[in-house]
Formats: structure tokens, C-alpha cells, sequence
């Protein structure tokens, strides 16, 4: 049985309101297909990083709280896939994601950067310098390593664990720790470095795509890029000092 946006009384105008009322926008175009239907659907795609009861499904839609953003997240992709607009889902994901940023609680669990040096010029204000910073793990389908949200006087960086990048990262460091002998953790740091030196080949080819009118901008973000990695490795080395 198809779910009907929540009235005003049961979910007031908000934030929260905003997310689910996006949700049911997709869900119309999808066809209104049964929670069941879509709780099936999540659980037959192995690249989705949650399951999804059909209970949840229709809280979702209901607007009773809200959702945990990976259940959020395999459900806006089925529904997504279904939609009679043929979006792109990875979009459909993204611009979800960022209204769930929106409708959280003010107090998001973070982990606090390193000081950092501070920096005089047009392309980076005090206001931009000063704001907080979060990072965080997330997972999504698609070939984003990362995601920037500027949300409420802060900047929160999502890590998509489910990129091949993050994941051999972590098959390496695990393989450094149970290393058996000391040449075999040797292999592993080297694939390591070989690793980093693909995340710079890959910005290069990145920067040679843009238009020439950007190229200057890539620059930018090179040098402040390479000089904010300075700052936070010296935070550091302090730290474990």
C-alpha cells in the first residue's frame, strides 16, 4: 500500500520535514512501490551498505524519526533506480545526503583537527580558516573517494569507505599489523606509497580536464592543499612528541 506525506501536525515544517518530503518526491516517481518491495530490493543488491526492514521503509516515509543514513542511503538508490526521470542515482544520493546532513541535531560527533597556520589571502578568509571540521567514515556507491558539506558553521568531510582507494588502504594497513615477517610489512608499506603516489597522478589527470579558465583555480588548490598537508603533519609530529 502506497504511504502518504506526513500532515503538518505529525511532521511540523523543518528540516526533517524538508528530507522526507524529498523522499516521497522519489518515492512518487519511483511508482509508490510497497515498503516490502522496496525492503526486498535493498537486500537483493549486494553493493548497498545496509539492509532496510519494510517496517523502516514506512517509518521513513512517515517521517517518525530520522533514518540512519545507511538505510536512508540504500533506500533513496533503489527508489532512485526506479524513478520515471532516470537521474542519475549517484546525484539523487548526494542531494539526499545533504538535506540528512541538514535535519541533524546541532551536536555532530567529530573528530577535532590539528591546528593549523594561518593563512593571509583572498582565497581563504578567516571566517573560511576558522570554521570547525569534521571527518568522518561514510560509504556510498560511486566512484567519490570523498564528500565536502558545509553544514551549520562547520565543514564535514565523509570518507566513502567503499571506494577502492579507502579499501586498499585499509587491506594494507591490516596486512602491515599482522605481518608475520618484517619483509612482508616492508612489501606492504611499499604498495602503500605507490598507493599515495596514484592519488597524486590521478589529481594531475583530474587538473588537465578542467577548462583553461580553471587552471589558475587548480593551482590554487594545489599550493593550499599542499601547504595545509604541511601544516597538519608538523600538528602532529608535535602530538606524538
Amino acid at each position: 500500500m502506497a504511504l502518504k506525506m506526513p500532515g503538518m501536525d505529525a511532521l511540523p515544517h523543518g528540516k526533517h520535514r524538508d528530507l522526507v518530503a524529498a523522499l516521497h518526491d522519489l518515492y512518487g516517481k519511483a511508482g509508490r512501490p510497497g515498503a516490502r518491495r522496496v525492503s526486498q530490493a535493498v537486500r537483493e543488491i549486494d553493493d548497498l551498505s545496509d539492509s532496510v526492514s519494510h517496517e523502516t521503509v514506512a517509518s521513513m516515509l512517515r517521517g517518525s524519526a530520522l533514518p540512519k543514513w545507511s538505510k536512508l542511503q540504500a533506500v533513496t538508490w533503489v527508489l532512485a533506480t526506479w524513478s520515471i526521470d532516470r537521474p542519475d542515482p549517484d546525484e539523487i544520493v548526494r542531494h539526499m545526503h545533504r538535506l540528512w546532513l541538514a535535519a541533524q541535531p546541532d551536536e555532530v560527533p567529530n573528530r577535532t583537527e590539528p591546528p593549523v597556520r594561518s593563512v593571509k589571502s583572498h582565497a581563504a578568509t578567516p571566517a573560511r580558516q576558522d570554521r570547525p571540521m569534521t571527518l568522518m567514515d561514510a560509504a556510498w556507491p560511486g566512484k567519490d573517494m570523498f564528500a565536502i558539506e558545509h553544514l551549520k558553521g562547520q565543514t564535514i568531510i565523509k570518507r566513502n569507505s567503499r571506494h577502492p582507494f579507502h579499501r586498499r588502504i585499509d587491506e594494507l594497513v591490516a596486512a602491515v599489523e599482522a605481518a608475520p615477517t618484517v619483509d612482508e610489512a616492508r612489501n606492504a608499506v611499499r604498495e602503500l606509497r605507490d598507493l599515495l603516489d596514484l592519488v597524486f597522478l590521478a589529481y594531475a589527470r583530474a587538473t588537465s580536464m578542467l577548462a583553461d579558465d580553471s587552471a589558475e583555480t587548480a593551482l590554487d588548490i594545489g599550493a593550499y592543499w599542499g601547504m595545509f598537508t604541511a601544516s597538519y603533519v608538523e600538528a602532529i609530529a608535535k602530538i606524538d612528541r
